[in-house]
């Protein structure tokens, strides 16, 4: 069965999202840092296709070893909302834009290492 991983997964949109995967037999990973104490993925904890870490899309150590482990990526993680951006503009670019690319490049190095 594929392996799917969602970063920043605890919001609304990763926690429906995560449902609907597990309802459709994928494992599921989620990757978040709780910035905001979500509880939206309690339900899940007891199924044995479901992962969580705390962690932070910004530890490029960790995010490539989870891009490895994983057939799917689902890049949820986000500072959200103009007030939020503008009050940390270096944390919005390194969480929406730079952990991005990251993920795109772990991929294609991935890639490229199954094609050798």
């Amino acid at each position: 069965m594929e392996r799917v991983l969602i970063t920043g997964g605890a919001g609304y949109l990763g926690s429906t999202l995560t449902e609907v995967l597990l309802n459709n037999d994928y494992n599921v990973t989620v990757l978040d840092n709780m910035m905001y104490n979500q509880l939206s993925l309690s339900g899940f904890f007891s199924n044995k296709k479901f992962k969580f870490l705390r962690g932070d899309v910004r530890d490029s150590e960790l995010l490539e070893k989870l891009v490895n482990e994983h057939d799917i990526i689902i890049p949820l993680a986000a500072i959200v909302g103009m007030p939020a951006c503008k009050s940390n503009p270096q944390l919005a670019v390194d969480v929406n834009l730079n952990q991005i690319k990251k993920q795109r490049m772990f991929q294609l190095k991935t890639y490229l290492k199954s094609r050798v």
